[in-house]
């Protein structure tokens, strides 16, 4: 029999000396805690009506939860508390809040190797923030341990992260008489991030006219607007990248750029900024400067069916469609010390963009293989390269493992999907006026390449198969495919090797509802080791 009163479904209702405190189950791995001083509101409504699977066990001067997912130990007296993850390590040491001059306080241990993200878009070159303070424009914190911290209410909350105390960290909460906020589990930020969207709610659904060229009135209301500080430079460039990175640590999924500073820029930095653009989620107040807009205006296009897609999963599960580089590959330490200036574009696309005269930056590269979309150079993972830029060049890497379906800027109706050899593969694409999903994957079996496509609509595809040194047939269904000696004589049912840029090409028409198996006989039994294993060492 727990000492503290259960009030409604879910809910743990702690009688303290000066008021009271209560701990509610969202999920089993995610809780509410609340602590009111004086008179507190009448039991309200409980945020999940389904009773969450937890067990409590009363331990005297403490009550005990458990889930799957976490064990929760509060103070009965006090409502300090305790969260241990499912690998018995502390995630969070919280003393009780406390009412002082200054404002509500609440204080945790900032335990030892433990890293800070989020709290709102912000121009700072790091994206971990311990040992900073931080006025919060949105009050959510993901640590590194594997955990997330939202204040859902309005009001002022200022963090000092290990500043003052390398061991502690404090939220001093201003304007507020209680103190509010949800704890998430999760192993990875995917997770944390999914177990937020369940709670606060998503966005309304953006179609492909949201990834055109608008007008500021046009800019849909879920999008984060990040507009440059006074006039355009090459400072508020690389700010602009920062505060986008740091927006997506925050929960904030889809993101603005205002290119209006840079109306009166000079070219070079014009085009940089255009660059940036390009695979940005929303682009809007576009200056009328053809000469750089139009490789912007045709990237957005090609990349329309990919940001569709990335939309749609952003509003599905919480994961943002521009994403840290240490968001996406977690538990990469060099990723999380990495400056904020280079991020992933969904799952494929890893976008580092340019913001100085000289066109010259390094990049890091997460784990994984990567191919840079221009050069068509190679690299391991987990290392830094040196780069150079030409003037009309956004650098772009392909992560392996990943099929990458852009649009066709000359036939309406064709998809084209790359995919990198080597490594198994797959993409689910939103089909917009269908209200269905496409599938494909790809992966390598021996000395053979199968591709597949389940298509929700009628359409042409066109595979691109990057580094396949040969192919000696494609057939499907049992029936062989024609090859064709130019890219230009490319027709449903045809394909073609393109040895100078070492790919293959394969045409074929699938009907709405259908399935569509091609095996590409490459007589190259390499390409089912991962080319990080036979491309030697990147210089």
């Amino acid at each position: 029999m727990l000492a503290a009163l259960i009030l409604l479904a879910n809910q743990t209702v702690f009688p303290l000396s000066d008021g009271r405190g209560e701990l509610e189950w969202v999920s089993p791995c995610s809780f509410r805690v609340a602590r009111y001083w004086g008179k507190a509101p009448a039991g309200e409504t409980p945020i999940n009506p389904e009773a969450v699977p937890v067990t409590g066990s009363d331990r005297g001067a403490t009550v005990r939860f458990a889930t799957g997912c976490v064990t929760v130990e509060v103070e009965k007296a006090t409502l300090r508390l305790e969260v241990t993850g499912r690998a018995g390590r502390v995630l969070v040491d919280a003393a009780a809040p406390r009412r002082t001059p200054q404002g509500l306080v609440v204080e945790r241990a900032a335990l030892p190797g433990e890293s800070f993200f989020g709290l709102g878009p912000r121009a700072d070159p790091s994206a971990d923030l311990r040992g900073r303070r931080v006025a919060a424009a949105r009050p959510l914190l993901i640590s590194s341990l594997g955990y997330g911290e939202f204040f859902p209410l309005s009001g002022s909350y200022v963090y000092d992260l290990a500043l003052s105390q390398p061991d502690r960290r404090r939220v001093v909460l201003q304007g507020l008489d209680r103190v509010e906020y949800f704890i998430y589990y999760g192993v990875t930020p995917r997770e944390i991030l999914e177990e937020h969207a369940a709670l606060t709610g998503t966005f309304a659904a953006l179609d492909s006219r949201a990834f055109q060229l608008l007008e500021p009135a046009q800019v849909p209301r879920s999008a984060t607007r990040i507009a440059a500080r006074g006039q355009g430079s090459w400072t508020s460039l690389r700010e602009t990248v920062q505060s986008l990175v740091h927006a997506s640590w925050s929960a904030l999924l889809v993101s603005a750029v205002d290119l209006s500073p840079y109306q009166n820029a000079p070219d070079l930095l014009f085009a940089r900024a255009a660059q940036l653009g390009a695979v940005v989620p929303i682009l809007y107040a576009v200056p009328h400067r053809p000469g750089p807009l139009r490789w912007t205006q045709e990237m957005r296009r090609r990349l329309t069916p990919y940001l569709v897609t990335c939309a749609y999963e952003a509003r599905q599960f919480g994961f943002p469609m521009l994403r840290p580089i240490a968001m996406q590959s977690p538990g990469d330490r060099e990723a999380a010390a990495r400056e904020t200036t280079e991020f992933m574009l969904g799952d494929a696309l890893l976008a580092a963009p340019i913001f100085t005269p000289a066109g010259r930056r390094t990049v890091y590269l997460p784990a994984g293989t990567w191919t840079n979309l221009r050069t068509d150079q190679v690299y391991r993972g987990r290392q830094t390269i040196d780069i150079q830029a030409a003037e009309n060049e956004l650098p772009l890497f392909a992560k392996h493992a990943s099929v990458l379906p852009l649009a066709s800027l000359d036939e309406a109706d064709l998809l084209t999907l790359t995919y990198f050899a080597g490594h198994g593969a797959e993409f689910l694409l939103l089909e917009e006026d269908a209200n269905a999903v496409s599938q494909f994957h790809a992966a390598p079996a021996g000395d053979m390449l199968r591709l597949e496509i389940l298509s929700a609509r009628e359409r042409t595809y066109e595979w691109i198969v990057r580094h396949a040194s040969s192919c000696g047939k494609v057939v499907s269904g049992g029936v062989e495919f024609t090859p064709v000696k130019s890219r230009c004589e490319l027709r449903t049912g045809t394909w073609f090797r393109d040895p100078a840029n070492n790919e293959i090409r394969i045409r074929t028409l699938v009907p709405a509802g259908s399935e569509r198996i091609l095996h590409l006989e490459t007589g190259d039994s390499t390409l089912n080791t991962p080319i990080s294993r036979r491309m030697g060492s990147a210089k």
